[in-house]
């Protein structure tokens, strides 16, 4: 009887341990910003500020929203159809190709947008960041989820 509990005592133990390793693992290779695909990932483009952050696609709206309605507010003459505020919001908002820049918890400046996380090195960076290359290549390692598609 004392060699059966202690065998089931390791076996606890062992698994223990494996489940706090692999734990410890995970906490250690995920990165803080992005946890999932349902996930945008934001990045400011100001060169002293270092924000970098993974929100759910419900609070990027929210957010856009909040700040297309200081935009509607700072622009009181701008006057835009229904179909113009929908791509202002759903499109622009966010996009570095448009320069409209979501506004900075960290620095205050309107120089947030959506970024892409390299799934290799975990480096957050802006589309497009590698010249001459497909928009998602890391200008880090050179991973690109598109030439890895197009090549299989």
């Amino acid at each position: 009887m004392n060699k059966m509990v202690m065998k089931v005592t390791m076996v606890v133990l062992i698994l223990l341990s494996l489940g706090l390793a692999y734990a410890i693992y995970h906490q250690l290779t995920k990165s803080a910003v992005i946890q999932s695909v349902d996930e945008i990932v934001l990045k400011c483009a100001n060169p002293n500020c270092d924000y970098e952050k993974g929100i759910t696609r419900e609070e990027f709206r929210i957010w856009v929203r909040r700040d297309f309605e200081k935009f509607m507010q700072a622009n009181p003459s701008r006057r835009l159809t229904e179909e113009q505020k929908q791509e202002l919001l759903l499109r622009d908002l966010g996009s570095k190709r448009t320069g409209l820049g979501l506004t900075c918890p960290e620095c205050g400046q309107e120089t947030v947008f959506k970024a892409i996380q390299c799934e290799k090195c975990r480096k957050i960076f802006f589309p497009g960041a590698k010249k001459g290359a497909v928009y998602d290549k890391c200008p880090e390692c050179g991973f690109s989820k598109i030439e890895q598609k197009k090549n299989k």
